[in-house]
């Protein structure tokens, strides 16, 4: 027979295990304010293709005015959405996003990259390397 001690040291695995599942799989909603409450550059609203010299394959960023930022791809020969998203605003020539992640184990991050605009090209860039995206119609 269990022990209230058993009980007891049960009952709290449970409550600290499901408050840590419930509350990975939500974002931060202070962030989320934050992030949704801070100033966009509106050249960046729209979808962006990118091309993928290495793969061979395009993927597409879409900016939207609601401060979320959604990633498209291709399996099979089909556009996908990918399941996470960020949401972003812009700031001293950088966009900084909030990466939301469905998934407890890996969790939310938060990042910035540099960017500019020249003549609808949105060209995103670190110490390293440049990442060129040109505008283009939505795909879905």
């Amino acid at each position: 027979m269990y022990s209230i001690k058993d009980k007891l040291r049960n009952s709290l695995f449970f409550l600290f295990t499901t408050t840590l599942l419930v509350s990975c799989h939500e974002p931060e909603s202070y962030k989320v304010d934050f992030y949704r409450s801070q100033p966009r550059d509106q050249e960046l609203p729209g979808w962006w293709e990118y091309y993928n010299t290495d793969t061979k394959e395009y993927t597409y960023t879409v900016f939207q005015n609601d401060a979320t930022r959604w990633d498209y791809s291709y399996h099979d020969g089909e556009l996908w959405k990918n399941s996470s998203f960020d949401y972003w605003y812009t700031e001293g020539g950088k966009i900084w996003t909030y990466y939301y992640i469905k998934n407890w184990f890996y969790g939310s991050k938060e990042h910035s990259i540099s960017y500019r605009i020249e003549n609808d090209v949105l060209i995103m860039y670190d110490d390293t390397y440049e990442w060129h995206h040109t505008r283009c119609e939505p795909k879905e």
